[in-house]
């Protein structure tokens, strides 16, 4: 790396604002990451321009400063630490990077042989003089076109670099604008200057009348040292219609970091109007109206302008350089404008109007914000899972017509077990085959969309590979991608402050750039607030969302509540969907469900892997259900029905054989110690509640279910007596004339069935888990 590379990623930050992607010793900058910059070797490349170089020259293309200056503009602009170098080292540097240039960069295309053709010759010259007109140097203009500078002669230039008098280079420092002592007196006599691209014009400007200047090398070039001049001064800069410029090598259109299309012209006195801010007077920019492309000032002369209407035209129709920006991206844009917020001017007729479209027609707004939010065990999941599937197959849902489409389903809280379980689970209860594939794409790794901006880079870039791989690999089921599904918010802001409003404002506008780079809907599930009221966190979360569905299960202790809902032989809870928020829509709308157990598959003991499906309960599937079904026993509250279930959780994961000294029935053979069953409720059902909440709601509920005769204690173990549950399994023997094929399994919020197992296989074994004999 030279002297300059080291400063190269400071450079660029500060010429073209963060990298849009960076990775080892390669930082991405420009709305389509077209600039590439080498930290390792201090070099960059523009792929849409075909340039590259190093430092000083990514410093020369952008601000138009060269040597001394560059160095100086890093020095105070920049405040860093640049070292003066002697000429040794200078040619020492220089023999290594061109030594390095050799090795690194690729070999030059062959040289085009050279065309016969005219030799160049000169045809005009144009003199710049210092403040009291002694002359500096030339501007050659040269026949085939060409623009060239020379100076006389000094004492310390080398003889060879003297031809016929004249020494052809541009060294001359500090510059100075052209036809400098006719410009400070129009300055001294408050004359409006014009500041236009080439000598030509300004010379012409002058015939006519009107003040006016330039710089030497032509446009994109600016020396710091010329602003001084224009102090004070009422300047107007006429820019050349130049259209979009083009890769010399490709013919490709080039294009600036930040997407904008590089027109030369327009640019200079965009260029020109920013370095004079702050020592002119007043700066203006005014198009001349009529110029042909790649006109100029003295073609709008030529076509007959005369120095009255320039003046009419600054007087009525001039801009500042912000107008002049905004008017000229206008005009661009106007090209191929398509509005990016659904913009509708009031009047248009209504059939020209962009239509309000769904992805589930009523219900889900298409590439829209959606938040699904509830309690632990609500089927939060369960529902999104089956929106979404409902999505990438297309149809009907709920009697509302569906796009079909590809989903990005982010099972960051499942993980890997959403694939295992929920695919096979959907697949068994849905009746799908096994060699039928579906636009529905799983990623099962966390991210971080709080502490990590480059994550969302990556997952953007993600998204759209699976989209295009997709496309590539169906090229006859060709899809679009309608949502990215996010389940759960706090597992992908570990960090985050959930009711912190810049933090979760921070993340909102990360989910925001999600959905607007892909052009898609963004669903995000999150868990319900403590009080049961709305969403967790900050308000402004539930704010920013186009639509809110709340997922719910029924209190069936409560008087009113409706049944549960038979399934086979079980009874499962009733679970909702209450549109909670519809900024487009009426809210307010219940839909009821269940969860209906299914058989994903059999482990490697030949025993049921078991798993659920959403079931609509105004199906006709549903409704042959038996929807009244009772049943006697304890009524459990949803809270203290977690903690049983939690006591049954770890009794089947961490029971033992109930010792004898604690003389219990034959039937109780099974207690566990009641640390297990914390640490199973904690882990099944108040994974995101404090250690306060979680304590409160164990002591609660023990005391309720030592009470009522459920479970026994005697410290440390704990254990079911046996005792009847509304709605819940017995862990305990059956009766002798009850069969094992006629003992419930519990409803866990998550079906957990125990059907048939294949032909062959033992009932009784395959009711382990409910039967009375010994665990091994």
């Amino acid at each position: 790396m030279d002297h300059w590379g080291k400063n190269i990623e400071a450079v660029a930050d500060a010429l073209f604002g963060k990298p849009t992607s960076s990775k080892k010793d390669e930082l991405r900058y420009g709305k389509r990451g077209s600039l590439r910059v080498n930290t390792d070797t201090g070099f960059w490349d523009d792929f849409e321009s075909g340039e590259g170089g190093g430092t000083l020259a990514l410093i020369k293309r952008e601000m138009g400063l060269e040597g001394k200056e560059a160095i100086e503009w890093m020095r105070t602009e920049l405040k860093l630490e640049i070292e003066d170098r002697a000429p040794e080292q200078r040619s020492e540097r220089r023999d290594q990077r061109d030594q390095r240039d050799q090795r690194e960069r690729p070999a030059p295309a062959p040289a085009k042989p050279k065309q016969d053709g005219p030799k160049p010759k000169i045809v005009k010259t144009y003199d710049y003089v210092d403040a009291s007109g002694e002359f500096l140097f030339q501007v050659v203009r040269m026949e085939p076109k060409n623009f060239l500078q020379r100076r006389k002669p000094r004492k310390d230039d080398d003889p060879n670099d003297i031809k016929n008098g004249w020494v052809w280079k541009q060294d001359v420092k500090p510059q100075v604008p052209y036809r400098l002592p006719e410009l400070l007196e129009a300055i001294a006599d408050e004359r409006t200057i014009f500041v236009v691209e080439g000598e030509k014009d300004v010379d012409n400007l002058w015939a006519m009348g009107v003040p006016a200047t330039c710089n030497a090398g032509g446009a994109g070039k600016w020396p710091e040292e010329l602003t001084q001049y224009f102090r004070g001064a009422n300047v107007v800069i006429p820019p050349d219609n130049d259209p979009q410029a083009k890769n010399p090598r490709t013919g490709e259109p080039r294009f600036h970091p930040d997407g904008r299309p590089v027109l030369p012209g327009q640019d200079h006195a965009k260029l020109v109007a920013s370095k004079l801010e702050g020592a002119a007077e007043s700066i203006r920019i005014v198009s001349l109206p009529d110029l042909p492309e790649k006109g100029d000032t003295s073609d709008w002369i030529a076509a007959g302008g005369t120095s009255e209407a320039l003046y009419r035209l600054v007087d009525e129709k001039s801009y500042t350089a912000t107008e002049y920006t905004a008017a000229l991206d206008l005009a661009w844009l106007s090209k191929n404008f398509k509005s990016k917020f659904g913009a509708v001017v009031w009047g248009e007729p209504r059939t020209a109007q962009q239509k309000y479209e769904y992805i589930i027609k009523g219900l889900i707004p298409r590439r829209e914000t959606v938040l699904i939010y509830g309690a632990s065990q609500s089927g939060k999941s369960f529902f999104t899972q089956d929106m979404a599937m409902a999505v990438s197959q297309g149809g009907e849902y709920l009697g509302r017509k569906v796009r079909r489409g590809l989903v990005i389903y982010c099972a960051a809280e499942a993980g890997s077990g959403f694939v295992y379980k929920r695919f096979a689970g959907y697949a068994a209860g849905k009746g799908l085959p096994d060699d039928v594939y579906l636009p529905f794409i799983c990623l099962t790794k966390k991210f971080d969309l709080f502490g990590n901006d480059q994550q969302v880079t990556e997952l953007i870039a993600e998204c759209k590979y699976w989209v295009a791989w997709w496309n590539a690999t169906y090229p006859n089921d060709q899809v679009e991608l309608e949502a990215v599904v996010i389940d759960t918010l706090n597992k992908v802001t570990p960090a985050m402050d959930e009711i912190n409003g810049k933090e979760v404002g921070l993340v909102m506008s990360r989910l925001d750039r999600i959905r607007e780079e892909l052009n898609t809907g963004l669903w995000l599930v999150h868990h319900m607030n403590a009080s049961g009221t709305g969403p967790r966190g900050h308000t402004s979360l539930y704010a920013a969302f186009e639509t809110a569905i709340h997922v719910g299960r029924y209190d069936h202790t409560e008087k009113d509540a409706p049944p549960k809902i038979k399934d086979g032989d079980k009874l499962r809870d009733r679970r909702f969907t209450r549109m909670s928020k519809q900024r487009e829509g009426e809210d307010g709308e219940v839909t009821d469900f269940y969860l209906r157990g299914v058989i994903c598959g059999y482990d490697e003991d030949n025993e049921i892997i078991p798993g659920a499906v959403v079931e609509w309960i105004d199906t006709p599937k549903s409704r042959e259900a038996d929807k009244t079904v009772q049943e006697s026993g304890v009524q459990l509250t949803d809270q203290r029905a977690n903690v049983y279930r939690a006591l049954l959780r770890a009794m089947e994961e961490s029971g033992i054989a109930a010792p004898p000294s604690l003389r219990l029935p034959k039937a109780i053979t099974r207690v566990v110690n009641r640390s297990y069953w914390f640490a199973a409720y904690r882990k099944y059902y108040a994974e995101d509640d404090s250690e306060d909440a979680v304590k409160k709601a164990l002591q609660r509920a023990n005391d309720f279910l030592i009470r009522s005769g459920v479970i026994g204690r005697d410290n440390p173990w704990v254990w079911i007596t046996g005792k009847r549950v509304r709605g819940e399994a017995r862990m305990i023997a059956a009766p002798e004339q009850e069969t094992a094929s006629q003992a419930a399994p519990v409803d866990e919020g998550d079906p957990v069935d125990q059907k048939t197992k294949p032909i062959g296989s033992s009932s009784t074994a395959t009711m382990r888990r409910w039967s009375s004999r010994k665990w091994s």
